[in-house]
């Protein structure tokens, strides 16, 4: 096992995504009402030469994401604009860590009053579907708080198409986690 470490970390997170660089993700010192403006930086951990993605864009610790295409050629995160006083459109952007561009693929408007009780989840399945799962939040009454489904389906980035997951199982209960099945077997 070959182990490298970061000098002068100082980020929340990191995620390998290459055998020499890591995704580093960080508070940004910013804020939308109650989400964290982040930062995210791509590590050598080689050299230790450190790139900032897409700076002077607004990113928001938002959406949850994870990554099951098998490759690492791109970067997923969530930007934020208000369109309203209580209204915000939240976009999707998908980085190229080749090309160094960031493309938005996705887009959804929210009430703030309403995005702070959800709980989004994006899966990326392959480099032309996304899997998009939203709960909310619901009080018990031992004032504890639990997630009940409110909507999944599948979308294709090239033609913006929504696809509702009708399976009954999925549609109750959503996906906790996923494991990519290329290289695991």
């Amino acid at each position: 096992m070959d182990i490298k470490l970061i000098r002068n970390y100082n980020g929340d997170k990191c995620i390998p995504v290459e055998d020499s660089m890591v995704l580093m993700i960080s508070d940004a010192g910013y804020r939308l009402n109650e989400f964290t403006g982040m930062q995210y930086m791509l590590v050598d951990v080689d050299s230790n030469a450190k790139q900032e993605i897409m700076p002077g864009t607004d990113k928001f610790d938002i959406y949850q994401f994870t990554d099951v295409t098998g490759t690492h050629d791109y970067i997923y995160f969530t930007t934020a604009v208000r369109n309203s006083s209580d209204g915000v459109t939240v976009d999707i952007i998908r980085y190229d860590i080749r090309s160094g561009e960031g493309v938005p693929i996705h887009s959804q408007n929210y009430f703030l009053s309403e995005l702070v009780h959800k709980k989004i989840k994006v899966i990326a399945a392959d480099e032309e579907y996304l899997i998009v799962q939203t709960q909310h939040e619901v009080s018990s009454r031992s004032d504890t708080s639990c997630t009940k489904m409110e909507d999944i389906y599948l979308y294709s980035i090239s033609t913006g198409r929504r696809t509702q997951i009708s399976d009954p199982v999925l549609s109750a209960s959503g996906i906790e986690s996923i494991i990519p099945l290329d290289g695991n077997i």
